[in-house]
């Protein structure tokens, strides 16, 4: 066998920001410190190569919750030393201000 290359990649997906004011009590029990944590532990284990977010980064596609979507998103990134080049997001159907 010749050399053996692995590609990691975070996908992540629908995190509704600006839900919180429906369930923010659950998205505060999901991306509290346990959450940062688990990205502390991804990038022990090694290096991510993309961070790939597919749909329904923010619940309504205002301006307002895309400020804090790319707090959330730098955030990550910063985590696990992954820079914004290395970043993909596919836009869901909550990611239009309609």
């Amino acid at each position: 066998m010749g050399d053996r290359r692995t590609l990691r990649i975070l996908h992540l997906s629908d995190l509704h920001i600006g839900k919180e004011r429906t369930s923010g009590w659950r998205m505060g029990r999901v991306l509290s410190a346990a959450w940062t944590q688990n990205l502390r532990e991804i990038a022990a284990d090694g290096r991510v190569d993309l961070v790939c977010f597919t749909g329904d980064l923010a619940q309504s596609g205002q301006a307002a919750q895309y400020v804090d979507a790319t707090r959330f998103v730098e955030e990550v990134l910063e985590v696990l030393n992954v820079p914004k080049s290395r970043f993909f997001c596919v836009p869901g159907n909550h990611d239009v201000d309609r």
